[in-house]
């Protein structure tokens, strides 16, 4: 052990378990000190100081620590590399070793010289430890597991948390992680996927966060997580709920939080701002000795968490968590792999992600740190983007939006789980205007169901084409294999036998998950509206010759006798009989101006500096004039503003052909433009909407059915 040793009095220095110096008292006077430079240090972070002022901090922190005797020098030469220096207290700390446990040790500076944390050699890291360390539990043989799941309550700052999970992905890379992602926002919803997998080694939250969270007026304050009830609105969860329901504890904890890492006594940190994790209702504390969130959940028994210690922007968050999980998959110390992901915000060019380099706290309990990973093994469960490359491979013309462009559809995707989830019908509709995304926010769906088998349908909706989607999905199910091939010649012969092939199938080897291969069937009917015909009196009909056979499908899927689901993706809504009402509505709309932003935002990460000082303006315009249509923006924003090899002329005429199209009506000159709004039969959308409704059909313009973000 290298650090401090902290008891209830005072402390010793160690190096490699060996003391430095001699033990040292904490007094009122040193108390005082640590706690006026902590005041400071958040005096600071709140005035946007620049690193003179946090070195200085940081130097006058080295000076206190290495005493008369010089005890953190010896420290520093003595150590091995990378340095993991450990301050680590009793479970019940004393308000003197409170005092030292808080310190802001992450900012360390030697005399004269910069951050300790700065050195890519040394690696300087810094965990606390509530509790006498003892050994961790042996880690088994797989890669790295991770459980990630995002709140965003109702009436919040909405996160950018797909950002935050496709940088997870891009980071590890597909082959070195096994990602679940739980999409409700609801802790109890992922206590019990967590409990079905028998739990993951690393759980991430991600959502807003309040260190001192007041539920009666005059009551005492407490940390808290906004999370989500099962219809999305806030959730305030305190250390006690969020223990009480993970009974499967993870190795390590990552809040994704602002002041997680904070006590509820600990007044004057920033307010909620755009970007920042915090939620409303942040206040001054005590002057008592509070848990922080993350103190709270080390010392009920979680072996290792990560917070905040202060309000932490999106993007920040974000390439924190990259490298961090970069590291940890690769076998890494937990102290080390947060030491480096400090580092690559120290070192980040933008101001307002270097200025939360320092922020990040790791917590330990007795038998918490070192590596979560030993070794290469994959886990039972499917990776998180099984579904949508499943999805490529049945349509290969029907591209559908990559993770990190898919964005805006939390709501959609969340009403669609739940709707799969309850057992209450066959399935979900998704509809809406074309190139909305109807077919990516199906892949993702696929994406968090790694218990199916996933079956899409696409182009040929006659009995056999279907039942050809079914037979390749399920090859890994010798029952349903079988029965199927038995059943095939009959289908073949009668085609309306498809349903009472698919009730067998869905009743019997696709019911539920069990031995020998079997599992239940997600089939995927996309672009219904290929066989769909305008009403003028109502809603869609199905074309005659796919009626039956549709008809049978929605009857086959039955929620009392299966785990089996049906998704199904249109531009319109149908009628069938009734049949229709077996499958939840759920319907796309344009995309929010917060969504529009970080679709911009991921499509400038793709562009270079030059180009987009060049093309700033130009790019505001093209995101007014794709009115939250993401298939839009992509084709205008990322591939004519933001494209490589298009000249600025004609990246301008597209946006002015746009804006002269939304004013005056007339398709734009630019080919590719002209051909993307004649694909959406205009035309025809404008004359079925009738005079009321085209000043919307203007307002938010739809888009054609091939291409990503569809």
């Amino acid at each position: 052990m290298t650090g401090l040793v902290v008891d209830g009095t005072g402390f010793e220095v160690l190096a490699g378990g060996e003391r430095i110096g001699p033990r040292r008292l904490v007094g009122p006077g040193d108390v005082g000190l640590l706690t006026g430079l902590a005041a400071r240090y958040v005096r600071a972070v709140q005035a946007g100081s620049d690193d003179g002022v946090f070195v200085g901090l940081g130097r006058e922190l080295y000076g206190w620590l290495d005493g008369d005797q010089g005890q953190l020098t010896a420290l520093l030469e003595r150590a091995g590399r990378p340095v993991v220096f450990e301050v680590a207290g009793p479970r019940s700390p004393s308000e003197a070793a409170w005092a030292v446990l808080r310190a802001p040790f992450e900012l360390l500076a030697a005399p004269g010289g910069g951050f300790l944390a700065g050195d890519a050699l040394d690696r300087f890291c810094v965990v606390r430890r509530l509790g006498a360390a003892q050994p961790p539990p042996p880690l088994d043989g797989f890669r790295l597991g991770l459980a990630f799941m995002a709140s965003s309550p109702r009436g919040q700052h909405e996160l950018d948390f797909e950002a935050e999970e496709a940088a997870i992905l891009t980071a590890v890379g597909e082959s070195r992680i096994d990602l679940m992602v739980e999409d409700t926002g609801d802790p109890e919803q992922l206590a019990d996927q967590l409990s079905r997998l028998g739990g993951m080694p690393v759980v991430h939250l991600s959502c807003h966060g309040l260190n001192n969270y007041r539920a009666q007026p005059g009551g005492p304050g407490v940390p808290v997580l906004m999370m989500e009830n099962e219809v999305g609105g806030a959730r305030l969860t305190t250390a006690g709920d969020l223990v009480g329901l993970l009974a499967a504890r993870p190795q390590l904890l990552v809040v994704s939080a602002c002041l997680t890492a904070t006590g509820a006594d600990a007044p004057g940190h920033l307010p909620p701002a755009d970007g920042c994790k915090n939620g409303p209702g942040a206040g001054s504390g005590s002057m008592m000795v509070a848990h922080s969130l993350a103190t709270a959940l080390v010392a009920a028994g979680m072996p290792a968490v990560i917070g905040w210690d202060g309000s932490v922007g999106d993007r920040a968050a974000t390439l924190f968590a990259e490298r961090l999980y970069h590291g940890l998959a690769g076998g890494a110390d937990l102290g080390v792999a947060v030491g480096d992901a400090r580092r690559v915000l120290l070192h980040a060019e933008d101001p307002a992600v270097r200025a939360d380099w320092h922020l990040a706290r790791v917590w330990l309990g007795p038998a918490g740190g070192g590596p979560v990973v030993a070794g290469t093994r994959k886990r039972s469960l499917v990776t998180a983007t099984h579904g949508t490359k499943t999805f490529l491979d049945r349509k290969q013309l029907v591209p559908v939006a990559t993770a990190e462009m898919f964005v805006g559809r939390r709501l959609e995707l969340q009403q669609a789980l739940r709707a799969l989830r309850a057992g209450e019908r066959a399935g979900v509709l998704l509809h809406g205007q074309g190139r909305l995304g109807k077919s990516s926010l199906a892949a993702r769906i696929a994406d968090r169901h790694p218990g199916h088998a996933i079956a899409v349908v696409f182009g040929d909706y006659s009995a056999l084409g279907i039942l050809d989607a079914v037979a390749t999905a399920v090859q890994a199910n010798p029952a349903a294999r079988q029965l199927i091939e038995s059943r095939l010649p009959e289908v073949r012969t009668r085609p309306e036998t498809v349903g009472a092939v698919l009730t067998d199938l869905l009743a019997g080897p696709c019911a539920q998950a069990g031995k020998d291969g079997e599992r239940p069937l997600l089939l995927i009917i996309d672009d219904l509206e290929q066989i769909l015909a305008a009403d003028p009196a109502g809603a869609h009909q199905v074309a005659p010759s796919y009626a039956p056979v549709l008809a049978e499908v929605l009857r086959a899927f039955d929620p009392a006798q299966t785990d089996s689901r049906l998704l199904v993706t249109s531009r319109f809504t149908f009628t069938l009989g009734g049949l229709e009402t077996r499958l939840q509505d759920v319907q796309l709309r344009p995309l929010s101006p917060v969504a529009q932003r970080k679709l911009q935002g991921r499509q400038q990460a793709l562009t270079t500096p030059e180009r987009l000082a060049e093309r700033s303006g130009l790019a505001r315009r093209a995101v007014a004039v794709s009115r939250g249509n993401p298939g839009l923006q992509d084709l205008i924003g990322l591939k004519l503003v933001y494209g490589d090899h298009v000249g600025l002329d004609r990246a301008e005429a597209a946006v002015t052909g746009m804006e002269t199209y939304l004013q005056q009506g007339g398709l734009p000159a630019d080919a590719e433009v002209r051909v993307f709004l004649e694909n959406l039969a205009l035309d025809t959308l404008l004359d079925e909407a009738g005079t009321a409704d085209v000043a919307l059909l203007r307002a938010a313009p739809c888009s054609p059915s091939r291409s990503p973000n569809r």
